[in-house]
């Protein structure tokens, strides 16, 4: 069944000292109250913590409204225990006694990540392709050589003899160019495109292998750039992932944005429905 969270109001000392009641106190170990809930308020809120509760309370929802098999459930546990060392019915007692857990909060602990993920593909598998499609041409790898100088007149003397075919890049590159890419005739590459320096992004997006860019200045130097080749980006089972990651990622940091904000969001629908 679906959850519903809000965050609690902040107290203020009036509140407490007015009230009959001691006011509740938190335990870090359990069984040992270690602060006042005001207390706790004012550590929220001094040390930034806001955020990161309002999305564990998303995760706690999260965790609610996805279904996993039983078998799949103990697995994922006994796998977990396992990497504790954790073996045998009275260790696990022992250990649950000691970290003030119970079998619901391991269970939950432990199938955490496989039913976020399994909420992930239930919920934004059809927005993946559009945010494929939409980060493409920077996902692109293209490789590029390069000559950096700072002197102008030496830049388009370089490129005239590149262009009229007097000598090759790698040559000069590796004889004028002032950057690390001299090591490597001029070579850059292949990497993705976002990962070029944003000065050069727009001219590799805009040109076609092969083609020599006339010097062009970036700050105090000056450049002469040629396109060697692209590499389109193919939508693979690990990008996949990872774009689903990123918008389950900008789903919970959004939702616990309208928590903090004092905003109740309407309920996760059950997957088990």
């Amino acid at each position: 069944m679906a959850s519903t969270y809000s965050l609690p109001p902040q107290l203020t000392d009036s509140d407490v000292l007015s009230g009959l009641e001691p006011p509740p106190l938190v335990e870090l170990a359990p069984g040992k109250p270690l602060l006042p809930l005001l207390s706790l308020h004012r550590l929220l809120r001094r040390q930034d913590l806001a955020m990161s509760l309002a999305r564990a309370l998303v995760f706690e929802e999260i965790v609610a409204v996805v279904p996993l098999p039983e078998d799949e459930e103990k697995k994922l546990v006994s796998q977990q225990l396992e990497t504790l060392g954790i073996r045998g019915e009275q260790a696990l007692r022992q250990w649950l006694k000691a970290q003030g857990l119970s079998q619901e909060d391991i269970c939950c602990r432990f199938t955490q990540r496989s039913r976020l993920e399994i909420y992930a593909k239930n919920r934004f598998e059809d927005e993946v392709e559009v945010r494929y499609l939409d980060r493409k041409i920077m996902l692109d790898q293209v490789e590029y050589s390069l000559i950096r100088t700072k002197d102008a007149f030496l830049s388009e003397e370089l490129y005239q003899q590149i262009r009229e075919g007097e000598a090759e890049f790698s040559q000069l590159a590796s004889s004028y160019s002032e950057g690390a890419e001299r090591n490597n005739g001029g070579r850059i590459g292949p990497v993705p495109m976002g990962a070029a320096h944003p000065d050069l992004v727009t001219r590799l997006r805009s040109c076609e292998p092969g083609q020599l860019l006339p010097p062009f200045a970036v700050g105090d130097t000056w450049l002469v750039l040629r396109v060697d080749r692209l590499i389109p980006a193919p939508l693979t089972e690990e990008l996949r992932q990872r774009l689903l990651g990123e918008l389950l990622q900008e789903f919970i940091n959004n939702r616990a944005t309208e928590f903090l904000q004092g905003e109740v969001p309407a309920p996760l629908a059950d997957l088990s429905a």
